[in-house]
């Protein structure tokens, strides 16, 4: 099928997907990607306001 995965592509998956449905970027930083410093978090996935979260219902 040529898609190309790795362990990496699907954690950060998984957190944006935890951030566009609402769950808190705290929660998402420490819980899902375990980051020490939540500067890490908005980084990578940048920031997601309460508008944007809730579009995606």
């Amino acid at each position: 099928m040529g898609i190309h995965l790795r362990p990496h592509d699907l954690r950060r998956h998984s957190a944006t997907y935890a951030r566009r449905f609402g769950v808190p970027i705290e929660i998402v930083s420490k819980i899902i990607l375990r980051h020490s410093n939540l500067s890490t978090t908005q980084r990578y996935l940048g920031t997601i306001n309460d508008v944007e979260a809730h579009e995606v219902d």
